[in-house]
């Protein structure tokens, strides 16, 4: 189990219509019901869509879901997935 779950949750449940969501980052948090660490704040390979690392699990939980991020603005707190 892991802490980014509720995020695959929500993502997998998206409509099959849906092609892509922009989520502020207050919204992931609010559907993981924890803060994001500093570094999804401050460095934007945190949102890369690589499993390789061992500290990726919140990569894994939304490429497991179908979806990969397509973009990430730091500046105004939002990510951008799309269906992969």
């Amino acid at each position: 189990m892991s802490q980014y779950d509720p995020l695959y949750e929500y993502l997998t449940n998206m409509t099959a219509t849906r092609t892509d969501i922009t989520l502020r980052f207050a919204d992931v948090e609010q559907i993981l019901g924890m803060p994001l660490p500093d570094s999804a704040y401050t460095r934007r390979p945190w949102w890369g869509n690589t499993t390789s690392a061992s500290d990726q699990a919140q990569a894994r939980a939304w490429m497991a879901a179908g979806w990969r991020v397509d973009s990430v603005d730091l500046g105004v707190e939002r990510v951008h997935f799309r269906r992969a």
